[in-house]
């Protein structure tokens, strides 16, 4: 800051603005009669070259060629190498942007009168909006949601089938057939009544297993296990915990 004091940004919000906006732009070019097709987390447009997306994406060919010369994959092998790649920005000559643009996208066959063909005289086709598979696909990376991803994922879902405003109100009749929580924290979360009976059965069960002493280890035999290995203090409690009373154990 000005004062040469540091200050955190609120990121909690950043993947559900993100998604906001794309929702919007997706509506937008499909109200001017693109086809929009879902891609991973985004979308992209329909009979649009995907050499020409490859090589438009100068930013993330120099991220893949980082994790190729350093023989490395993975999400926090990306980061690492996008922190890497990155330059300062710097003033871009906003005609000569264009141009470059424009030559790139005629190398590839794509000029502004075939995209006005892609939507000439037609609309695209009207979408298919399916509120349950939107609710069953709530859990699909984790059991259980924040206010925050629960934003974040149904305006994702909403890309090229929803307006904005539209993902706004689905965001609350979605809420209503879903399960509140609360975290130890008192911060709201989301789940499917699915999820929630897989996690009640999973508690039950575990009750069950711990109280059933059917799988304890004889003292003979796990003594001659520690005998016959290298093992730390800690390691030789935990061992005697998890072949101990009950056929259930943890160990964090």
């Amino acid at each position: 800051t000005a004062d040469g004091k540091r200050m955190d940004f609120d990121t909690r919000h950043k993947m559900a603005l993100g998604a906001y906006y794309r929702a919007a732009l997706a509506d937008k070019l499909r109200e001017r009669g693109f086809a929009i097709e879902r891609d991973g987390k985004s979308f992209r447009l329909a009979n649009v070259p995907k050499a020409l997306e490859k090589e438009q994406s100068t930013r993330r060919a120099q991220i893949l060629g980082e994790l190729h010369e350093h023989g490395q994959r993975g999400g926090k092998a990306a980061a690492v190498a996008a922190l890497a790649t990155r330059t300062e920005k710097s003033e871009v000559n906003r005609q000569e942007l264009f141009e470059r643009t424009q030559a790139v996208c005629a190398a590839n066959g794509v000029t502004s009168e075939s995209v006005r063909a892609l939507t000439a005289g037609h609309e695209a086709e009207p979408p298919q909006y399916n509120r349950q598979a939107v609710i069953d696909s709530v859990c699909r990376d984790a059991s259980t949601l924040s206010e925050e991803q629960m934003r974040a994922h149904v305006f994702t879902e909403a890309q090229g089938v929803l307006s904005a405003r539209d993902a706004e109100v689905e965001l609350t009749q979605i809420k209503s057939e879903l399960v509140e929580l609360t975290d130890d924290a008192g911060r709201t979360r989301w789940t499917t009544a699915e999820m929630a009976a897989i996690e009640e059965r999973m508690r039950d069960q575990a009750k069950t297993m711990s109280a059933d002493a059917g799988g304890r280890v004889s003292d003979a035999a796990l003594e001659r296990a520690i005998a016959s290995h290298t093992l730390s203090e800690e390691q030789q409690r935990a061992l005697r915990h998890i072949t101990g009373d009950g056929r259930l154990a943890v160990v964090e």
